[in-house]
């Protein structure tokens, strides 16, 4: 992965999306520049959307054919309330769906 691979540089895209497939990412890094590469990787990993060293999102997202979003939260919500959540799905293209978000989630969680 190079700088920028998020972007599409230097088919990025394409590699990065393998290794959203993957259920584990091995890492291997240069001795001379341990951690700067290790920032690089993570930045590019984390644009792309893959959540690295945390646990998934505790929320149940079951797509359906009909019937628009339905919002069920388990506890009270400071950021995600129907409309934020619709307005993030709309992006997806997608308009109906059952949701059950199980803790105090973000956007960034969705």
């Amino acid at each position: 992965i190079i700088e920028g691979a998020k972007d599409g540089k230097g088919r990025g895209k394409q590699v990065i999306a393998v290794a959203r497939t993957c259920g584990l990412i091995f890492i291997v890094l240069d001795c001379l520049k341990p951690l700067q590469h290790k920032k690089l990787l993570e930045h590019e990993l984390e644009g792309f959307g893959i959540r690295l060293n945390k646990q998934p999102p505790n929320i149940v997202f079951k797509k359906k054919e009909k019937g628009g979003l339905n919002l069920q939260t388990m506890c009270a919500q400071s950021e995600l309330d129907l409309d934020t959540v619709r307005t993030i799905l709309g992006e997806y293209k997608i308009h109906n769906a059952d949701i059950t978000l199980r803790y105090d989630a973000t956007a960034e969680d969705l």
